[in-house]
């Protein structure tokens, strides 16, 4: 972007009715998206605790927030009878973690899609 001589930080809006073509760029980080291989994506949901569960109960898509565990290669959380459990058990879902820096504009996301499964006794017994 070219400045003004004399006017910092005008903006497009006082260049109205101006006589002259001005053109304004703003520069933009580019983003480098990418598929993770599935031992990096089992790495990064080790390394997390807090994860999103997605379910579909009446017809709409519900999500929320979760502590897990991956057990192996299995996403395991504990959770009171409710929606979660009601509309996992059996049914398709999906699991979400991720890791945001906003300062940077930088950060990865997994998602997880498949089935649910109850466990009603602890794991190891």
């Amino acid at each position: 972007m070219t400045p003004l001589p004399g006017a910092p930080g005008t903006s497009g809006e006082h260049l109205i009715g101006h006589d002259k073509e001005i053109v304004m760029e703003r520069e933009q980080t580019v983003g480098i998206l990418g598929e993770m291989s599935k031992d990096e994506c089992l790495e990064l949901l080790a390394g997390g605790e807090v994860g999103r569960i997605a379910v579909v109960a009446g017809g709409q898509p519900l999500i929320f927030p979760v502590n897990y565990v991956l057990d192996g290669d299995l996403i395991v959380f504990r959770t009171d009878p409710g929606t979660k459990l009601d509309h996992a058990s059996l049914d398709r879902v999906a699991f979400e973690v991720d890791e945001i820096d906003p300062t940077h504009h930088e950060g990865w996301s997994v998602v997880v899609v498949g089935t649910g499964r109850e466990i009603t006794g602890a794991l190891g017994e």
